[in-house]
């Protein structure tokens, strides 16, 4: 096999791995999303796969069949363009389907998912044998592409919810996760809710009261700093945003 082959079976290995990391990370992040949502896992399992798959495969194809790589130097400037460029698309296909972002979450979301993905394929490039930096890339892709498609729109929210197990229920990694509350949107927290209006967050206990921080809570209040919120046996931990 010549070298024009070599590589141009590599740029297809890449369009496979590519197609499987982001079907990967893309159905993890939406059936632990499900899950968390007591919704059914099977719709989400094929829904991530499609959303952070598809745009991964495009990724890799167009950089594949636009760039010519013709030297081994060349092929690795390709091969992190794709997977920049596959990476990036599949954490914004992820990251408008958790919810409709803002341009700048968007653009944090590519910028973060093409970084991502260009250190990724830069490690699969590194010399010695591929059956080492290949898994070792394609977890920093997979890592890549939850934390850009999820965590712009945590950083940019107005207060993030930390939904905590009741008091009598042991911790584990299905009863922690975080729920994003943007400005000029509100959120339902068992029976009670958080609504922020314009840069003010508001508290709305349930008609039956709830605690805030240890006090009793029987009316809407502006929430003035990070808080513990529990409603009946529900708990919530708010912090608020630290970005405009």
């Amino acid at each position: 096999m010549d070298a024009t082959s070599y590589l141009r079976t590599n740029g297809r290995l890449d369009q496979l791995v590519a197609l499987l990391l982001g079907a990967t990370a893309g159905a993890f992040v939406l059936v632990v999303r499900a899950r968390h949502r007591r919704e059914s896992l099977v719709p989400a399992l094929g829904a991530g796969a499609l959303l952070g798959g598809i745009p991964a495969l495009i990724g890799a194809t167009i950089c594949v069949w636009l760039l010519s790589a013709d030297s081994a130097g060349r092929f690795v400037l390709m091969r992190m363009i794709a997977w920049a460029f596959s990476t990036a698309l599949a954490a914004m296909g992820l990251s408008r389907f958790t919810r409709t972002p803002t341009t700048r979450i968007t653009l944090e979301s590519l910028a973060l998912g093409a970084l991502g993905g260009a250190i990724a394929g830069a490690i699969y490039s590194l010399p010695g044998p591929s059956e080492l930096w290949l898994p070792v890339a394609m977890a920093w892709t997979g890592a890549a592409i939850g934390v850009a498609g999820t965590g712009p729109l945590l950083w940019c929210a107005a207060v993030t919810v930390h939904v905590l197990p009741p008091r009598d229920e042991r911790r584990t990694m299905w009863s922690l996760h975080e729920r994003a509350v943007e400005r000029g949107t509100s959120m339902k927290l068992s029976d009670a809710q958080v609504a922020c209006v314009g840069d003010v967050v508001y508290v709305y206990p349930p008609p039956g009261g709830a605690v805030l921080d240890g006090y009793p809570l029987y009316r809407a209040v502006p929430l003035q700093r990070d808080a513990l919120l529990a409603v009946g046996r529900a708990r919530f931990r708010l912090t608020l945003g630290k970005r405009g």
